[in-house]
């Protein structure tokens, strides 16, 4: 999922603070300001704010026998690697969850359509 600009400032004020980072972010709001935001997309011009899409049918169409096949062999290996029992896998619905952030513009790679 991209990030809001919201999403993105408290992230890099959390992060800073995680890592005992000095730094001048806004320690009332805990987010940092819009001088750090327009300097990281200035120092990254490859990154810029979007109007996020929905998903693509291709992207619904790709659920097909080797996609699950390859999920599947994965979570065996997962299962075997960290050794955590079937109990420990839990099923969520995604019914009610959108893809797509409302009325906000999100962060992503310029020229790149969908992750």
């Amino acid at each position: 999922m991209p990030l809001s600009k919201k999403e993105f400032l408290k992230l890099a004020y959390d992060l800073a603070e995680e890592l005992k980072l000095p730094h001048r972010l806004n320690k009332t709001k805990k987010l940092a300001g819009k001088d750090f935001y327009y300097g990281f997309l200035k120092r990254h011009p490859e990154i810029a704010l979007r109007v996020p899409e929905s998903t693509s049918m291709m992207r619904a169409v790709g659920f097909n026998k080797p996609q699950v096949d390859l999920f599947f062999s994965k979570l065996v290996e997962l299962m075997e690697k960290h050794s955590f029992p079937p109990s420990r896998i839990f099923n969520a619905d995604e019914t009610g969850v959108s893809s797509v952030h409302d009325n906000c513009k999100v962060m992503s790679v310029k020229g790149k359509r969908q992750a």
